[in-house]
């Protein structure tokens, strides 16, 4: 069996939110094997007028690299033309650059949804557990508060490993047995990372 493709949202018609697609992931990685799902990526430059213009959750005002995040525990499709893409999205070469050296680890792994069910305005994340790495995809969505507490499904404790920070501008404050404490400094970042 190949891979799935995971939804049909568009710009064009002003119903693909980044949280959503979050929410498919996040939901689904419970159930299935989430690395065969292809997630789409958009740009978000497109069809702006298609959204309510104080909408806090419309694509352009989430971050390029963020909404391929997004897409990092499964298989990402960028669903867009490339040439029509600004200057500023190719910001976003690193991050798929180390995405691609990490990946295969990352993804032999079982991935789990961690944190809070996606909604707009919540942390959610997830864990793989793969080999002696644990890799951790942590959000913060477009939450009133800076920080927040992840617990590991499992219980197990992590605080005697070192954490590699990949990418994101989240920061890892502190561990405690199964729980981190992570702080972000505006809405709509990230944190990649893995436990050795």
């Amino acid at each position: 069996m190949g891979n799935i493709f995971l939804e049909n949202r568009y710009t064009d018609w002003g119903n693909y939110y980044p949280h959503l697609t979050l929410r498919n992931v996040w939901t689904l990685a419970k159930y299935v094997p989430i690395q065969r799902f292809q997630v789409e990526w958009l740009n978000k430059w497109r069809n702006e007028k298609a959204y309510p213009v104080n909408d806090p959750l419309k694509p352009v005002r989430v971050p390029f690299d963020y909404m391929f995040a997004i897409t990092m525990v499964g298989q990402p499709l960028a669903w867009m033309e490339a040439t029509a893409l600004p200057d500023e999205a190719y910001e976003v070469v690193s991050l798929i650059n180390t995405w691609k050296q990490e990946r295969s680890d990352m993804q032999k792994g079982v991935i789990h949804p961690i944190g809070d069910e996606p909604n707009g305005y919540g942390f959610p994340g997830f864990v793989s557990y793969a080999g002696n790495r644990v890799y951790l995809l942590l959000f913060r969505e477009n939450a009133k508060e800076h920080s927040t507490r992840y617990r590991l499904p499992f219980g197990e404790a992590i605080d005697k490993l070192k954490f590699t920070q990949l990418a994101g501008e989240g920061k890892l404050i502190h561990t405690k047995e199964s729980t981190l404490e992570v702080d972000f400094s505006a809405p709509f970042q990230f944190l990649w990372g893995y436990f050795e």
